[in-house]
C-alpha cells in the first residue's frame, strides 16, 4: 500500500506542475511568458529549501510525510478558482466556454467586453479545427516535427537524469547533509533567476546548449578533485546543478513554442515521460560511483550530455514568437541546421495538413447527410 500510495502521488504531483507551466505560458504574454515560468519554478526552489527545515525538525519520516503530504489538500480549491486556457477551449472547438472566459477575462482587467466576436484569441487558423488525435497523427507523417520530438524527448531523459543523480546524491557529498540539502534549495533559486535572465537575452535555444556544456564539463571535472579537494568538488557538483537546473526550466518552456495548441500537453506528456525514464536511470549511476571508481560514469555522462546539447542546433528559436497554433504555424519555424530537406517537406506537410482537414468536413458532411435521412 506504501508503494501504490507514493507512485499516485508521484504521478499526481508531476501532472499537476508541468499543467501550471502549460496553463502559464499559454495565458501570459509573450513578453512575460518567461518570468511567469520563474513564479513558477521559485515557488518549487522555495519548497525545495524549505525541505532541508522541515527534515532538520521533524526526524520522523511518518510525520514528515503526513505533513508534506497534507499540504497538498489546497489542490482541491483549484477546481473552483482556476479556469481553462481559451488557447486550449478554441483548439478543441469549445468556442461558446472560450467567448465566457474572454468576456471574464476581459471584466477582470477593466476592459470592454464589447464585440466579443472580433477578438484576436478567437480568430485562429483553420487548421485549429482538427482535433488533437488528427494533429497527432498528421505530426507522425511530418519528418521535421518528428525530428524535434525526437530531440526533446532524448533531451528531457538525460537532463532529469543528470538532475536527479546530482539531487540524490547530496547526501553523500562531504560535510553536513542538511546544510548540503539548503544549499541545493538555494541553487535551485539562482538557477531560476538566471533562467528568467538568460532566455530573455540568449533566447531558449542558446541558453539550453550554453548550460548543458558547462553542466557536462563540471561533472566530467569533479572527479579529479574529490580525493584532493573535497570542498571544490562539493562547489563544482553545485555548479553543475544549478546549470542542469536551468536547462531543466528551458525544457519546460520551450517544447511548447514549437508545437500546435492542441498538441501541447500531448507533447509535454511524451517528453516528460522520457525524462521520468531518465529519473529511473540516475540511482543506477549513483549506486555504479559507490561500487568502483566515478570516473567512467562521469566521463561517459558528460560526454552524452554534450552530444544532447549539440542535437539543439537543429531545433528554431523560438524567442519573442506567438505560441504556433497550427501544424503549419509550428512548420515554420526555421532551424539554424537543417536536419531535413525542407522546401520538399514544407510541401508535403501542408498537403497532408489539407487533406486530414479536408477528410474531417467530410466526416462530418456525411454524418449530417445520414441524420437527414433518418
Amino acid at each position: 500500500m506504501y508503494l501504490i500510495l507514493l507512485f499516485l502521488s508521484g504521478v499526481t504531483s508531476n501532472v499537476s506542475y508541468i499543467t501550471t507551466a502549460l496553463i502559464i505560458f499559454e495565458v501570459m504574454p509573450v513578453r512575460l511568458r518567461s518570468f511567469g515560468y520563474f513564479c513558477t519554478g521559485l515557488g518549487y526552489a522555495v519548497g525545495y529549501l524549505m525541505v532541508s527545515g522541515i527534515a532538520y525538525f521533524v526526524r520522523d519520516w511518518r510525520l514528515y510525510l503526513k505533513l508534506c503530504g497534507g499540504a497538498e489538500f489546497i489542490y482541491v480549491l483549484y477546481f473552483f478558482i482556476i479556469d481553462e486556457t481559451p488557447q486550449w477551449l478554441i483548439a478543441n472547438n469549445k468556442f461558446e466556454e472560450a467567448k465566457k472566459l474572454i468576456k471574464k477575462i476581459k471584466s477582470m482587467g477593466g476592459r470592454s467586453i464589447d464585440n466579443i466576436e472580433d477578438s484576436p484569441m478567437l480568430k485562429l487558423n483553420d487548421n485549429t479545427s482538427l482535433g488533437m488525435w488528427e494533429t497527432f497523427k498528421t505530426i507522425l507523417k511530418l519528418p521535421k516535427l518528428l525530428i524535434r520530438l525526437a530531440i526533446l524527448c532524448l533531451a528531457w531523459l538525460i537532463v532529469v537524469m543528470t538532475y536527479y543523480t546530482i539531487a540524490l546524491n547530496l547526501n553523500s557529498l562531504s560535510g553536513n547533509r542538511f546544510i548540503n540539502i539548503m544549499f541545493g534549495g538555494i541553487v535551485e533559486i539562482c538557477n531560476v533567476t538566471l533562467f528568467c535572465l538568460f532566455v530573455e537575452t540568449r533566447g531558449r535555444r542558446d541558453t539550453f546548449i550554453g548550460t548543458m556544456f558547462l553542466c557536462g564539463l563540471g561533472i566530467a571535472v569533479s572527479p579529479f578533485l574529490i580525493t584532493s579537494y573535497g570542498q571544490l568538488s562539493v562547489a563544482t557538483t553545485m555548479f553543475s546543478k544549478l546549470m542542469v537546473g536551468i536547462a531543466f526550466a528551458v525544457l519546460y518552456v520551450y517544447p511548447g513554442e514549437l508545437f500546435p495548441t492542441n498538441l501541447r500537453h500531448t507533447i509535454f506528456g511524451i517528453c516528460n515521460m522520457f525524462g521520468r525514464t531518465g529519473g529511473l536511470i540516475s540511482p543506477f549511476l549513483i549506486y555504479s560511483s559507490d561500487s568502483g571508481s566515478i570516473l567512467g560514469p562521469s566521463l561517459a555522462t558528460a560526454g552524452i550530455i554534450l552530444f544532447t546539447s549539440s542535437l539543439f542546433f537543429c531545433l528554431p528559436k523560438t524567442k519573442s514568437n506567438q505560441l504556433p497554433k497550427s501544424v503549419e504555424d509550428a512548420l515554420k519555424l526555421q532551424a539554424s541546421v537543417n536536419c531535413c530537406r525542407n522546401n520538399e517537406r514544407d510541401i508535403e506537410a501542408k498537403l497532408v495538413v489539407r487533406k486530414a482537414q479536408a477528410w474531417k468536413w467530410k466526416k462530418k458532411y456525411y454524418l449530417k447527410l445520414l441524420l437527414s435521412l433518418l
